[in-house]
């Protein structure tokens, strides 16, 4: 074993260690992953970029699938508050690639029905909703 971070001694990291890089708890570096792989997976299951017909999915990391699944977890850690639908995080990764076909191509709710199932959901909800934006 390490000294810890910035010892000077490697630190191993084992596939049964926890979910995270370091163990079962979350450290900056796991938060400042977290955002990226988020964007990775939302990419990969796009349908312009193959979906899951292109054989690239995160399952075939199951680390990678394991962190991410554990910080989306309410009460894990910070990650759960703040991580996005994978169609917005689509959207701010493609929003400048001129060769990216337009999302609305993308069969999905139309603007009624989404309006229906977002009145659906309870006043916390929506007001919690109303603050992420």
């Amino acid at each position: 074993q390490g000294k810890g971070l910035g010892g000077g001694d490697s630190i191993e990291v084992s596939s049964d260690a926890g979910a995270f890089l370091l163990g079962c708890q979350p450290y900056m570096v796991d938060l400042m992953l977290l955002p990226i792989l988020e964007r990775v997976e939302a990419l990969l299951l796009h349908p312009s970029l193959g979906g899951q017909s292109s054989g690239h999915v995160l399952g075939d990391w199951p680390r990678v699938t394991k962190m991410l699944a554990t910080a989306r977890k309410p009460g894990v850690c910070s990650f759960s508050e703040l991580c996005s639908d994978a169609e917005t995080l689509l959207d701010i990764s493609l929003r400048e690639d001129p060769k990216a076909p337009p999302l609305d191509s993308v069969p999905g709710p139309s603007l009624l029905d989404a309006a229906r199932s977002a009145a659906g959901h309870d006043a916390e909800a929506r007001r919690d909703a109303a603050a992420r934006i």
